[in-house]
């Protein structure tokens, strides 16, 4: 579909008047707006580093418990071989 002149001035024109309507019929100034935006934007990036950090401890804790998982697994393999290699002396 080709939008001409007369489909574009009509655009501009119920665009401008939207843009007008919504400044005056606004129940908050842009000031206020924009600090709110602020607030809003600050307090999603504390919840992310707050969720980054605690996703970050889950992490070394799971880390830390198959490491000792690990680390058992190792000393009783350790201690089976050496129990076969005793019988098998015996």
């Amino acid at each position: 579909m080709r939008m001409t002149t007369r489909d574009f001035t009509c655009f501009s024109y119920g665009f401008s008047a939207g843009v007008c309507l919504a400044l005056l019929l606004a129940p908050r100034s842009g000031a206020e707006i924009r600090h709110g935006i602020t607030e809003k934007v600050d307090h999603g990036r504390q919840l992310l580093r707050d969720k980054k950090e605690a996703a970050y401890k889950a992490f070394e804790r799971e880390k830390e418990g198959i490491a000792a998982a690990l680390d058992a697994a190792k000393q009783g393999y350790r201690e089976a071989v050496g129990r076969a290699k005793r019988e098998a002396r015996a």
